[in-house]
C-alpha cells in the first residue's frame, strides 16, 4: 500500500519559500517556457532592484529555479526516466531531430 499522505498547511509552499516564488517558477518554467539565459538575466535585474531594499531576487539563477522545481515532492513518487532512440531504418535524409536519442523524465 502507498505511504500515508500527511496534509500540508495551506501556507506551506515547500520547497518554495512562499506562494509568490511558486507562482514565479510556474510562470517562468511552464507558462512562458523562458530560456535559462533569459531567466538568469531577469534574476540579475531583480537582484539589482532588490539590493536597494537589502533583499534578494526570488532565485539565484535558472539552475536554482530548476533545482527548486525538481525538489517538489509528490508523495513518495521518485523521478523516472526512459530513453527514446531513433529507428534503425531511418532514411539518410531524415530530419536531424529524428536521428538523436532523447531522455524523457516523468
Amino acid at each position: 500500500p502507498p505511504s500515508p499522505q500527511f496534509p500540508q498547511a495551506p501556507d506551506d509552499w515547500s520547497p518554495f519559500t512562499d506562494q509568490a516564488q511558486f507562482l514565479l517558477a510556474d510562470f517562468l518554467f511552464r507558462k512562458v517556457e523562458m530560456s535559462g539565459p533569459n531567466i538568469d538575466f531577469l534574476m540579475e535585474l531583480w537582484a539589482f532592484k532588490a539590493a536597494k531594499y537589502e533583499e534578494d531576487s526570488p532565485f539565484k539563477s535558472h539552475r536554482d529555479v530548476y533545482a527548486t522545481i525538481d525538489a517538489i515532492r509528490a508523495g513518495d513518487v521518485p523521478w523516472q526516466c526512459f530513453t527514446v532512440s531513433p529507428q534503425e531504418d531511418l532514411p539518410s535524409n531524415a530530419p536531424t531531430w529524428k536521428q538523436h536519442e532523447y531522455q524523457v523524465w516523468y
